[in-house]
């Protein structure tokens, strides 16, 4: 399969992605293998982290409803899950339950323990919905979140199309912080779109606190640069290497770039109105429109700054080697200018503090250390498996 993306002058034609042969199966997609592996990608098969799951300090022994009152009515529900508003007994905070049916086929007690231990590890982030404690029962599994009650990223962009520079920066940034953070941790993501940025509160976009959620397909990584070879995340926004099954956290940038030039541009016209056309479930069904194709005359660059052409061509560059990371991106002019300062709570531009700095580098060190005991640890168990989810989000 041939993917190529191109995004040279910006205000000229602007291509943001397209590919060669279109995808007529998601599924066969998933399953495609390279018939000849080299030996760096063996290597990197070879060098896959071993997870061992360990949701010590947040799973919960007791009763669920011994803990928190269930509110009336939902607000969330999918096939296998709803999730409802409850309030903490003894805090009286309101929080959002997550209520997985175990016993359905859709249902991977294993996949979403393991999902919860990877929001165990980044929980600490303002930019990153904070996971609070899980309960189990005979007949269902529940995960606890903060409580968010603005909209999705996805949601303003279908309605307003478009979005001043100061709004997107604003939120961009906080992504990108999230993203930053993800990465020290050695995590990456690998499916950050519209539909997976929630919002903290109701409002406007300029001055919101910014959550990234759903880690069904996040992974970890042993070390920066490390080779994923699985085909992961959502096909309209993925990058140009996940097609080919080859790419790094790096994709966790362009993907961030996608979000950025959705919120400023909007979807072209074609998609938008597929997008709308499928109702509640529309950002579940993107994949439908691939193979896709993004081309723009230069008036819908006409009224931005110059900074946003090297802002999008750094993250939506087509080879890994020229886009830029979180940390460079975070540093960028255009959006350490465009961007409020923070507000309350809301974290910093990463990479604009020297303490994180620090952070990133310590972090590094502790969670290498600690991923390299756990990986020893898994081989002398299992010294044939490589554990890598297989679980698709889209």
């Amino acid at each position: 399969m041939g993917t190529g993306a191109s995004v040279g002058n910006v205000m000229g034609a602007f291509r943001m992605a397209s590919m060669s042969k279109a995808v007529s199966s998601f599924s066969r997609w998933n399953n495609a293998r390279n018939e000849q592996p080299d030996s760096e990608l063996i290597k990197a098969q070879v060098e896959a982290p071993l997870t061992i799951i360990d949701l010590t300090g947040i799973e919960n022994p007791g009763y669920i409803a011994d803990v928190y009152i269930f509110a009336d009515g939902l607000i969330g529900r999918s096939v296998c899950s709803m999730t409802r508003q409850s309030t903490h007994k003894q805090l009286g905070v309101s929080r959002a339950i997550k209520q997985y049916i175990l016993g359905m086929p859709s249902v991977d007690i294993e996949a979403l323990k393991r999902e919860v231990m990877l929001l165990k590890d980044v929980r600490a982030h303002p930019n990153i919905v904070r996971m609070h404690e899980t309960f189990k029962d005979k007949l269902h599994f529940y995960v606890v979140f903060e409580l968010c009650e603005g909209l999705r990223v996805f949601d303003y962009i279908m309605d307003a199309e478009t979005h001043t520079e100061q709004e997107t920066a604003n939120v961009v940034q906080q992504v990108v912080a999230g993203v930053d953070y993800m990465h020290s941790r050695l995590i990456c993501h690998r499916d950050i779109k519209p539909e997976h940025v929630l919002l903290k509160e109701k409002g406007s976009l300029t001055n919101c606190q910014a959550k990234i959620i759903d880690f069904k397909t996040a992974s970890e990584f042993v070390a920066p640069g490390y080779v994923f070879t699985e085909r992961a995340g959502t096909p309209y926004y993925c990058s140009p290497q996940v097609y080919q099954g080859r790419y790094t956290e790096s994709c966790d940038l362009w993907t961030c770039g996608v979000l950025a030039y959705l919120m400023l541009i909007g979807y072209p016209e074609a998609d938008q109105r597929q997008l709308e056309s499928k109702g509640p479930t529309r950002g579940k069904d993107v994949l439908e429109l691939l193979p896709y194709r993004l081309e723009f005359s230069p008036s819908d660059w006409a009224d931005l700054s110059p900074g946003v052409n090297q802002f999008l061509s750094r993250l939506l560059a087509d080879r890994e080697t020229d886009r830029w990371p979180a940390k460079a991106a975070a540093k960028s002019e255009w959006l350490m200018r465009q961007a409020p300062q923070p507000l309350g709570t809301r974290v910093q531009v990463a990479g604009d503090a020297i303490g994180l700095e620090k952070l990133r580098t310590s972090q590094f060190a502790e969670v290498l250390s600690q991923r390299r005991k756990k990986d020893e640890h898994k081989e002398e168990l299992f010294p044939s498996k490589v554990q890598e989810t297989k679980h698709f989000k889209v």
